[in-house]
């Protein structure tokens, strides 16, 4: 399993610091760093990794906590946004 962080800082130490920490993890060099709006979107893959064990690691390295609640209780995990759009659904009456 892959492991996601969405950093959410501009600080390129703080950048520094999580890709470090990620070395220190065993997890290596990360396969893609994207800047985004709000800060950084690091994607370490090839390990092989449960559910639990990824993350631990996405903890570890700071990731952001709404993203690891919503991974810990909704279908898909580990999803990087790129744009934040608001869709409202109308709902049917069920008769």
């Amino acid at each position: 399993m892959r492991v996601t962080v969405d950093l959410d800082t501009k600080d390129f130490r703080e950048l520094q610091r999580t890709i470090k920490a990620g070395f220190d993890l065993k997890l290596g060099v990360p396969n893609k760093i994207e800047k985004t709006r709000k800060g950084y979107h690091i994607v370490w893959r090839g390990k092989e990794l449960s559910f639990d064990e990824a993350m631990a690691f996405r903890i570890m390295l700071g990731d952001d906590d709404m993203r690891i609640l919503f991974d810990l209780f909704t279908e898909p995990k580990q999803v990087l946004f790129r744009r934040k759009r608001i869709k409202r659904i109308k709902r049917k009456e069920v008769l």
